[in-house]
């Protein structure tokens, strides 16, 4: 997972830019106008609630009791922000503030669309809110269900929010068979109480990361399979380990829990891979 900065962007500006847009023939313009005043005020709840990790807190049967407001603030996101000039202009600026482009949810797949962290069906109120939109790719977008969040483990990593960078949690372990496989998972480390770590794991199986990260692992390990056995061949078990070992540190300078360090410390974790695999 990948953290980010939060958006330079207030809803009270998004917001008078979409209700400007529309047609005074538009009947839904006088009711979104509204809600405005609601919108900054959850706008703001919501910051502090992120600031805190308890966003599980907000009630979403408190939030979705009225059908026609509902759907005037999801056509606000879905026919406005998404799909008009004026809207697409604020779509684009969230989506691109990203890190290398990549998903911050499985910090991998190159970024495509916009996800709403608390599903917009289920908190339509933060339809529009830029704290709640995350670039993000289709497979992670696809893979998170609309579901309420009620506890502290229930909620995904918020990529504004939450920074785990700090912590290695994510480990990978080698599996022998005719052609190595990798096995990922998060490690429960002395560094993460157990409200974090079910958090984590809870995140790792809503986006499907371990089956994600084990197949990029193992077409990585195939692509360079001759490269390993020839070097530990020439250099042997030493200084094969000592040179893995200097590449993950310097991958770790620049991000940690990354599948592809992970991978490489299961490689030089792994006997049956230094002594009988990459020597036959």
């Amino acid at each position: 997972m990948i953290k980010l900065e939060k958006p330079q962007l207030e809803v009270s500006e998004v917001v008078d830019v979409l209700i400007n847009s529309m047609r005074n023939s538009n009947n839904r313009k006088e009711s979104i106008k509204k809600y405005r005043n609601e919108l900054i005020e959850f706008e703001n709840k919501y910051d502090e609630l992120g600031s805190k990790q308890q966003l599980y807190i907000l009630n979403s049967n408190d939030l979705n009791k009225n059908e026609e407001k509902k759907n005037d603030l999801i056509y606000l996101y879905e026919e406005k922000l998404v799909k008009s000039k004026e809207g697409r202009k604020y779509y684009n600026q969230i989506k691109a503030n990203t890190k290398f482009d990549k998903c911050p949810y499985c910090g991998h797949e190159r970024v495509e669309t916009l996800d709403h962290y608390l599903p917009k069906s289920n908190y339509p109120i933060f339809s529009i809110t830029p704290l709640n939109l995350i670039p993000a790719c289709f497979n992670c977008n696809h893979n998170k269900l609309d579901e309420d969040i009620n506890r502290y483990d229930e909620m995904i990593i918020h990529p504004y929010y939450d920074d785990f960078s700090k912590i290695e949690w994510l480990k990978a372990e080698v599996i022998p068979n005719e052609e190595p496989s990798f096995f990922f998972s998060v490690a429960k480390t002395e560094k993460l109480i157990t409200e974090d770590y079910n958090r984590l794991v809870h995140h790792f199986e809503v986006f499907k990361l371990a089956e994600l990260y084990s197949a990029n692992a193992s077409r990585e390990f195939q692509n360079k399979k001759k490269y390993f056995k020839e070097k530990l061949l020439f250099y042997g078990n030493e200084e094969f380990i000592k040179d893995i070992k200097s590449e993950i540190e310097s991958r770790k300078e620049k991000e940690t829990n990354t599948w592809e360090i992970a991978m490489l410390e299961a490689i030089i974790n792994s006997q049956w891979l230094l002594e009988e695999y990459l020597k036959s």
